[in-house]
């Protein structure tokens, strides 16, 4: 059995990481929230409501802790709902804040049942990629869904190799 670290693989090459998209996150609040009224919010604004969030496994809550702990950012008044479906619907009843993808709320912003905000001061942006291992076959079914990707997304840097 080998075992490596993250960094030890990506390092000696064993592993391919291509870009698929980049995404945004956003604050998401419901339309009653006193937030609700601007563009965006500062972190003041936001240690002071509850954080209705994904758990500590996720890795966007494990990117945005990273970026509110450099910030000084002490969000302690948590709700953990390992759903998006259902911290969506927490945001939409005004029980809280979450933080998301500014695609995975884009039917909810359009027909008016949250709003969407910046954080002052703080770049919420990321690259979503794709990883596999080097000279592996990969499947017909595993090209398709690259190729489907590619599609999608309009990436000119996008291969599937």
């Amino acid at each position: 059995m080998l075992t490596a670290s993250k960094r030890d693989l990506f390092k000696n090459n064993q592993f391919v990481s291509r870009k698929l998209t980049s995404d945004r996150l956003k604050v998401i609040v419901s339309r009653e929230n006193p937030l609700a009224n601007g563009t965006e919010c500062t972190i003041k604004e936001i240690e002071k409501q509850k954080y209705i969030t994904k758990g500590e496994k996720s890795s966007q809550t494990k990117f945005l802790s990273k970026i509110f702990d450099k910030a000084g950012c002490t969000l302690s008044d948590q709700l953990i709902i390992n759903n998006q479906e259902a911290i969506k619907e927490a945001v939409r009843k005004n029980i809280g804040f979450g933080i998301m993808s500014e695609k995975a709320v884009e039917t909810e912003f359009k027909e008016g049942s949250i709003k969407t905000l910046e954080i002052a001061g703080l770049d919420l942006s990321r690259d979503i990629e794709y990883v596999y291992i080097k000279d592996t076959f990969l499947t017909p079914a595993a090209k398709e869904f690259l190729r489907i990707a590619n599609e999608i997304y309009q990436d000119e840097d996008f291969e599937t190799e």
